[in-house]
């Protein structure tokens, strides 16, 4: 933050890294192996979001001067942060949080574009909050509303099938006594965006 407009080479030698970095994961064999260190990989995962995090950073800061960069590189990034919601272990909710900020911050550039190919994914619950209680129940606020953002920025594009899907799940959650009055209330306001589309 101090030096701004001094780090453009450097930034432009990391984006292509972090990018990379998101993308590493285990083979499925390793991690069927009974020598598999689980701990390792929680703690190499937590590095790999704190990478995107450190990446939603620089989108915000620097999109406009890094946008042939970061769009060159922005398959890996979609990849990546899909993998990282599907790997992410369930027992680590606030690991799981960080990915979901880092994302939501991501999303709210122009770069949600990128998603539309991969949207229909993100209405699977398992992968979207992971299967661990503590983050199916304490951060879906979180992810419904980042995904009601996306939705909605990006509506215009989706084909019918995702926008039943969008319908579906944003109706459930009206009814879902379990969900903050806010997002109920958001869930509403996005299927009346939906209409037009429709």
């Amino acid at each position: 933050q101090i030096y701004k407009q001094n780090v453009h080479q450097e930034i432009a030698e990391f984006v292509p890294l972090i990018m990379s970095t998101i993308t590493l994961q285990p083979p499925p064999a390793f991690k069927a192996m009974p020598n598999f260190n689980r701990e390792v990989f929680v703690d190499f995962m937590s590095a790999q979001i704190k990478a995107l995090s450190f990446l939603a950073y620089i989108i915000r800061t620097f999109l406009p001067q890094f946008q042939e960069i970061i769009n060159s590189h922005s398959t890996e990034m979609v990849e990546g942060m899909i993998s990282l919601l599907r790997l992410c272990p369930m027992e680590v909710a606030s690991t799981r949080k960080e990915l979901l900020v880092a994302t939501r911050h991501i999303l709210a550039t122009d770069l949600r574009n990128k998603f539309i190919n991969s949207i229909d994914l993100l209405f699977d619950e398992d992968l979207l909050l992971g299967r661990g209680y503590t983050s199916h129940e304490s951060l879906r606020p979180l992810a419904y509303s980042t995904l009601a953002d996306l939705i909605h920025h990006v509506r215009q594009h989706l084909k019918l099938d995702i926008l039943t899907k969008a319908v579906f799940l944003f109706s459930k959650n009206i009814h879902d006594e379990t969900l903050p009055t806010s997002i109920q209330t958001m869930s509403c306001k996005l299927l009346l965006n939906l209409v037009a589309c429709i």
